[in-house]
């Protein structure tokens, strides 16, 4: 991308560049997929190459690795995505072709349990409540979990269902580069085929901004039928519709 063509004026009008952190390269990453801040520490999980989340200060030192790939206990295939647990000094890494959620300690990057999701998911966040907020990007092995999101709690309960998948919508992935984000206490989650970015906040789904992604869209006969008019409560251990 040539940002000259897309930022009119000046780079530094747009972005503030206060630090340029060289990491140790002893360890090649391979690829930065996902990088988070926590304190005085960044993390960033390589989806790619290495298959490995990586811990480092700011000053750039690796602190530790975690990378065990296998089918085994404590154990993944494909990390795609992770998120810091304050509350509980830890780290929970999605792993979505083991259909499982491994728990690494924050500060030292030792597995401590696991459990799995019996879903497909390909990114996660963590809710006000501690429970596991997925998005199952239209794949899904269980009729019963035929929806886009699903919340899991730490036994494992799928406790909501949300954004049921159609059936012109089935095995078919559409993925914006972030589908499912969390800022503060808000939760967003992108839907391209019917261009709406959903807001889920306190137990409540909102169609929060329309945006046209041109992309492929619902056939238009069932625009209506699964379009969101107005605000829907989730469903506590039941469907949405």
């Amino acid at each position: 991308m040539n940002l000259s063509e897309v930022i009119k004026g000046n780079f530094d009008d747009y972005f503030n560049l206060k630090r340029i952190i060289r990491l140790d390269n002893k360890k090649p990453i391979g690829d930065l997929s996902i990088i988070k801040q926590h304190d005085n520490e960044i993390f960033i999980l390589d989806t790619k190459n290495t298959k490995k989340l990586f811990c480092f200060s700011l000053e750039g030192n690796l602190k530790w690795e975690f990378g065990s790939i296998g089918k085994g206990p404590l154990e993944y295939n494909r990390p795609t995505d992770f998120v810091i647990n304050k509350a509980k000094d830890a780290i929970h890494i999605l792993d979505n072709s083991g259909y499982k959620i491994i728990t690494v300690d924050l500060k030292t990057g030792i597995a401590l349990n696991e459990f799995n999701l019996n879903c497909y998911a390909l990114e996660m966040v963590l809710t006000d409540t501690g429970d596991f907020l997925v998005n199952t990007s239209n794949l899904f092995d269980n009729k019963h979990l035929n929806y886009k999101l699903l919340c899991i709690d730490s036994s494992q309960a799928v406790i909501s269902k949300n954004l049921r998948i159609p059936k012109n919508q089935e095995k078919k992935q559409y993925q914006t580069s972030r589908s499912l984000a969390k800022f503060g206490n808000n939760i967003f989650f992108t839907e391209t085929l019917n261009d709406t970015i959903y807001r889920i906040k306190a137990d409540t789904l909102t169609r929060a901004y329309y945006i046209d992604f041109k992309k492929i869209k619902y056939p238009e006969k069932l625009i209506i039928k699964y379009s969101y008019q107005k605000t829907k409560k989730l469903q506590k251990k039941g469907l949405l519709y």
